[in-house]
């Protein structure tokens, strides 16, 4: 087929972003779906793709990175692809492990972990949402392994 491009499915994994200036920065990397963070800095690729929370794109170089850590997969949350595949468990799982797993996200996620001056609005307005969809996929997850789960009212 001529002039067939095939859409290549991404991932946006807000991340915490040290860079060798000493500025911290909190912005999505962009990656290929369910490629893990510590590969894109196994790669040849000398820059990495990134969207700052107002929609810009820029290229970063990885040699202007000196720590990058994962905050969470919001792609993935945001799809509705299943409570399980949005957030990174089977249904196979145990429910204490999805428990840890769950305590763990919220922990990462939590907006309040985020005051301060040096971090932007825009992430705590961002990781808020975040953990909307976080809740309600726990709370679906919940309930199919437990059907005599009810959720404690609004």
């Amino acid at each position: 087929m001529v002039g067939y491009t095939a859409k290549i499915e991404k991932d946006r994994l807000l991340v915490e972003l040290e860079r060798t200036s000493g500025i911290m920065t909190y912005d999505y990397l962009l990656v290929i779906r369910n490629t893990p963070l510590t590969d894109l800095f196994d790669d040849d690729r000398q820059f990495l793709q990134f969207q700052h929370m107002n929609g810009r794109l820029t290229l970063i170089s990885k040699a202007s990175i000196v720590e990058a850590m994962d905050i969470v997969n919001v792609t993935a949350l945001e799809q509705g692809n299943g409570p399980y595949n949005s957030m990174g468990v089977s249904r196979d799982d145990s429910f204490e492990l999805i428990r840890g797993f769950y305590r763990e996200l919220v922990m990462r996620c939590n907006p309040d972990m985020y005051n301060g001056e040096h971090y932007p609005e825009e992430l705590r307005t961002r990781l808020k949402t975040v953990m909307q969809h976080i809740r309600v996929h726990y709370t679906k997850i919940r309930r199919d392994k437990d059907p005599s789960y009810e959720a404690a009212p609004k």
